[in-house]
């Protein structure tokens, strides 16, 4: 799978949030603006529902927001990242700044959901990469990041 089908510079921004719903509303939001999704509600009840059950924050201030339902049109990757750090549940007990959401149809959830959250798990783990996505401030500098890696 290559990340880059599914990644378009439009749907990534960087902005000020204060909440994990803050998240997920602009998670929706982009989503909805970029025709992947026909109703943020059901979305945005599908991420709170998958992080219900365990939460996907990381390390160093990333999670991984992931959503499949029937309102969900196409596979993307949705990157919002905040200018402040944000409480959530994470692997190091620490805050976040920037979710790289999946949201799959849900007609796909058991083959595109997993090669998403490989192949971004993999981009999460190098310690250069995370150092690097913490740095950037505007979308297009994240989007050339990620596109390096494809």
């Amino acid at each position: 799978m290559n990340l880059k089908e599914f990644l378009i510079e439009k749907q990534i921004i960087v902005t000020d949030l204060t909440t994990k719903q803050d998240f997920f509303k602009t998670i929706a939001d982009l989503a909805f603006e970029n025709n992947i999704l026909s109703d943020k509600e059901e979305v945005i009840l599908g991420l709170n529902e998958r992080e219900s059950k365990g939460s996907t924050g990381l390390l160093d201030g990333f999670a991984i927001p992931h959503a499949q339902t029937p309102s969900i049109k196409k596979a993307a990757v949705v990157i919002v990242k905040s200018t402040n750090k944000v409480g959530w549940e994470s692997l190091d007990g620490e805050p976040i700044n920037t979710a790289i959401c999946l949201l799959v149809p849900k007609s796909q959830a058991g083959t595109t959901h997993i090669d998403f959250l490989t192949e971004i798990s993999k981009l999460l783990m190098d310690d250069d990469f995370r150092a690097n996505l913490n740095k950037l401030n505007d979308s297009h500098s994240i989007y050339e990041a990620f596109l390096s890696q494809f």
